[in-house]
Formats: structure tokens, sequence, C-alpha cells
């Protein structure tokens, strides 16, 4: 699986990123990179290296995978609800109230459970890890919606813990946040080296399809982006051969530039691009025997060959999700 060979060879990045925030319990940090370099990931299933951290939690706009969409995460009492489910687990292994409350209520209780949270990670000898990943993607959807989210959160975090916020650009939101953090409390998690990228390569890609030129063309290709390079894994995975793999263009810096190749495939054929749209709409993935069942004759004709030219892009075979926000975001766009 890509994505675990991505986590493994990460351990470089996660020994710098300890370092970073042990020096700033008791704070926010920003962690800031592209489109697809995988900070999702990271703050989803990060497992600190140093023994003084102690992973919390992750409440993530970005993951794409849960059955309730960013506006509801990013209303106040959601996100009170399942702080409130955390620290309670975290305390007494107990799910917790449910709390409702006015807006001015629920700063109050943020700040109450954030505080119990530190005192019991204090108590272990710890600093507690918590990220909240994502926040570009509530101010896509309205930047009222997100400043009465970030709202909530205390200028200042209780000491025993430290808050990772996570987006593709500090400066976007450095107004917002001014009063909680500032740019020396950032850091960018860079692309894959040369080494870590060959690591992820002879982890992933299948033993029957592996090969060192198959590796270099993969690797060359995507220049240490995870999220190309788990692409062109799955490609490689599925039967694309090396020539196939050297048509693909090189990642540059940005994935649009892979989305662009695929769109020049697509565009051509109206139903395809019909038949995308309504993938895009969808507030999450369905089954494609359900999906089938939404779409007229002309559509249900081009759905096999569609959904198996996109396979490496979805998140499960036999789903609609698209695997990455990014691409949804180029299909809308």
């Amino acid at each position: 699986e890509a994505d675990e060979a991505v986590l493994v060879a990460r351990e470089n990045f996660t020994q710098i990123f300890d370092v970073f925030i042990s020096t700033r319990a008791g704070s926010y940090v920003f962690l800031e990179g592209a489109h697809g370099i995988g900070k999702s990931t990271f703050c989803s299933e990060y497992s600190p290296l140093t023994p003084s951290l102690e992973y919390f939690a992750t409440y993530s706009f970005a993951s794409g995978r849960n059955d309730i969409n960013t506006v509801q995460m990013a209303q106040p009492k959601e996100f009170v609800n399942w702080l409130n489910a955390k620290v309670s687990k975290l305390i007494t292994q107990s799910p917790g109230r449910l709390i409702s409350e006015e807006y001015s209520g629920l700063i109050r209780e943020t700040e109450g459970l954030l505080k119990r949270a530190g005192e019991e990670f204090r108590s272990r000898g710890k600093t507690g890890v918590l990220f909240i990943d994502g926040i570009d993607e509530v101010a896509k959807h309205s930047k009222d919606m997100l400043t009465v989210f970030i709202g909530l959160l205390p200028q200042l975090v209780p000491t025993g813990l430290v808050v990772i916020l996570s987006a593709p650009s500090y400066r976007q939101f450095s107004g917002l946040l001014s009063r909680r953090l500032n740019t020396n409390a950032c850091i960018s998690i860079p692309a894959l080296s040369a080494n870590e990228s060959r690591e992820v390569c002879l982890r992933a890609i299948k033993e029957e399809r592996y090969s060192i030129l198959t590796q270099q063309i993969i690797c060359e290709r995507a220049q240490g982006h995870p999220l190309y390079l788990r692409y062109l894994i799955d490609l490689a995975n599925t039967g694309t051969d090396d020539n196939g793999l050297s048509a693909l263009p090189l990642i540059e810096g940005s994935i649009r530039n892979y989305y662009e190749a695929v769109w020049a495939g697509l565009q051509d054929d109206a139903e395809v691009v019909n038949l995308l749209s309504i993938i895009t709409r969808l507030r999450w993935g369905i089954s494609v025997t359900q999906f089938t069942d939404i779409l007229n004759p002309a559509e249900q004709a081009v759905l096999v060959s569609t959904i198996s030219r996109l396979q490496h892009l979805l998140l499960k075979p036999n789903e609609t999700t698209i695997y990455h926000a990014s691409f949804s975001e180029f299909l809308q766009e």
C-alpha cells in the first residue's frame, strides 16, 4: 500500500517535526505544504518518535472519507462535542455528555476541555498533540464560517498541549490567526527525498511489476510528490507499462500538471465529462452499483470504461469516492 509506505518514509520529517513542536508546548503550530504533499495523512497517522510527546486526536476537514461534510464539521457544536468525546475518553474512558450551548458557552467549553486535556497529559509527563487539519476546506465554503470556527479556540493553548493547524499556506490565514501564532510557529512538510521515494516504490510496487527501470521512471515523474507517487504506483500495479508511465508529465511542483494530462484524454467525450460532474456533486461517495441506478443510458454506457481509467484516482475499487480533494477541485473548475 503506497500510503503506508509513504508514512514509513516520513520518519525523517517526523523527527524534525517532533523537535519543532517539543519546544512549543502550550502553543499553536501551523503545518503547511502543497496540495497532495501528505499533510492530512501525516496529521491522521502521526506517531511521535519523541517519548515526551503523545498523539491526542485529529479533527480533519480534508480527509474526504467521513459521512459528514465540511460545513457540518465546521459547526461549533459539532467540534465541541467531538472534542468533549475525545477528552472524556482520554481521562475516564467514557463517551461524555452531549453539549448544547450558545456560541459564547461553546467558547468556554472549548477552553475548559483543552485545559482538562492539558492537565491530563502533564500528569503523565507528556505533551499531547492535537491536529486540526484542512482549515482551507472551510474557507472554500465561507470565510465567515472559518472565522466563527477559529473563534472557538482560546488565544493561548493550555500547557500540556500543542495544537497543530494545517493548510497549504499560512499566508492565506495569517490575519485570522495572528493572535494565536506567527511565521515562527510554521513548519513546512517537504517533498520526499530521492531515497525516500525509492523506498516507497520498493514497498508499494507489486513484485511482478517491479523493476529498476520502472522505479526510476516513477521517481523521475513524481519528483518526491507523495500523491503523484501514489497515482503512478497504482497505475503500474494495475497494468500501465513503462512506456505509458514515461508518457506522463513531470510533476514540477503541482499535481495540476497530472490532472491536466488526464483531462486532455477525457474532455472530448461529453458523456464522460457529465459523469465526472455528477461524481463531484455527490456529498460523499456511493457504490458503483448505486451510482449506476441514477444514470441515464448514455451515462451508463461509459461508466465502466471511465471508472477503469480513473480507478487510481478513487479511494476504493467499487465506490465513487475521489481519493484526494485536489482532483475534485480541479474538476469543479
